[in-house]
């Protein structure tokens, strides 16, 4: 029987059978009584009117936010001199969103701002395209439907047999609750996971972490995520792996936004991961899993008044950086779950220019390499090429959402 562990749930590994502990969806921000009202309001706001993966990433420190007049909508954002970058979207109500981007616009001109918005869904683009913004795709975010999906047939042959290695392995995932656990157990919880990315992005390319477009493994503030670690069965058990989940939608639908593994880890942790997590969400009534952006992803036909600058910079990364970035490599493990795909846009106003390229470049550090880790990558996704040629791949449609094939 599933029993609590160091303020957590132990979740079933076994197929088709996962624990229900409520209350499932509406439960109230988790250490409530440190942070402040100004702070709980943005959580409240990022959790009702989340759209995107990054919707939560409001929540997080080093974030600008801007309200309207009557507290109905928020804009999070970085700045950089004059160029703006806004994440999230717009986190208000549908009937808000002109109003809200009319403010937002007043603001940026006002103060000479250039102004970036990045994952704006296709619902939305409209708002932005009549506002004159610059509205170019650049990538699709997958959403897996749960309450359809039985885990059974040869398309998730995959991911059962990675459950099944990690169960004769003994990894047990332990769903661990902020809540139910004291600062010093939490904040050590926290420091111990942090070693585990640290060491784990010390193997790639990057010379640190992402900022910007990948959210942070922050200790305070952690309102309604969801954290779920796997443990090995040796003892003392260690920490295999992680997954981090931020809620949306009022949360009615999850963002796997982070998950990480040891350099060392047994094989298959991270889909077991999802994989346990997403029966657990099943099994509460949750509609739907967002596996975040794949960069690039079907971005290979102009759009009217897109940016050719930012359509032909993704082209050829996908089709010549791996070794950087590795599109192919995340677009065919996400593909694995065989989501379904929403198309996600950048709007740019008054229009994407290289030097709000290079903004976007040194904000985020996504061209900060170390070079000695480059060329050991580059060897690796160069003989890897004949089997990278085998990719998964989606069926190709003029429409917003494609099942994987």
């Amino acid at each position: 029987m599933p029993t609590r562990r160091s303020g957590g749930r132990l979740l079933s590994p076994q197929l088709g059978d996962a624990h229900v502990a409520g209350p499932p969806i509406l439960v109230p921000p988790c250490g409530v009584q440190q942070v402040s009202n100004r702070w709980l309001r943005t959580e409240q706001q990022a959790y009702t009117y989340g759209k995107t993966y990054d919707s939560y990433f409001a929540t997080e420190s080093g974030w600008k936010r801007f309200w309207s007049p009557d507290r109905s909508g928020l804009v999070s954002y970085r700045r950089l001199g004059r160029y703006v970058k806004v994440i999230g979207g717009l986190l208000s109500s549908d009937e808000d969103k002109p109003q809200l981007l009319r403010e937002f616009i007043t603001f940026a001109q006002s103060h000479r701002l250039i102004v970036t918005f990045f994952n704006v869904t296709e619902e939305d683009a409209p708002i932005f395209r009549e506002h004159d913004f610059q509205v170019t795709k650049w990538g699709e975010e997958p959403f897996i439907d749960l309450q359809e999906c039985n885990w059974s047939g040869k398309q998730f042959e995959w991911v059962r047999r990675q459950t099944n290695y990690c169960r004769r392995a003994g990894i047990i995932v332990v769903e661990h609750c902020r809540e139910a656990m004291d600062d010093l157990a939490w904040t050590a919880l926290i420091q111990r996971l942090r070693e585990i990315s640290d060491e784990l992005l010390a193997t790639r390319s990057h010379s640190r972490a992402i900022q910007l477009l990948e959210g942070q493994l922050e200790a305070a503030r952690w309102g309604r995520r969801r954290l779920f670690v796997a443990y090995s069965s040796d003892s003392p058990r260690r920490i295999e792996g992680f997954l981090v989940a931020l809620p949306l939608q009022n949360g009615r639908q999850w963002a796997f936004e982070m998950y990480r593994h040891r350099c060392d880890a047994v094989r298959g942790v991270v889909p077991h991961l999802f994989h346990v997590a997403m029966m657990q969400m099943k099994a509460e009534g949750i509609e739907a899993v967002s596996l975040c952006l794949v960069p690039g992803l079907g971005c290979e036909q102009a759009l009217p008044g897109d940016s050719a600058l930012t359509r032909h910079g993704l082209v050829f990364g996908k089709k010549y950086l791996n070794f950087l970035f590795d599109f192919a490599g995340i677009y065919h493990f996400k593909s694995r779950f065989r989501p379904h795909y929403e198309n996600r846009y950048i709007c740019a106003l008054p229009k994407t220019t290289l030097r709000s390229t290079l903004a976007l470049f040194r904000m985020s550090g996504m061209v900060s390499f170390n070079f000695k880790r480059v060329s050991s990558t580059f060897l690796q996704k160069h003989f890897k090429r004949r089997r990278r040629a085998q990719l998964a791949r989606r069926a190709v449609a003029a429409v917003s959402c494609q099942p994987a094939e």
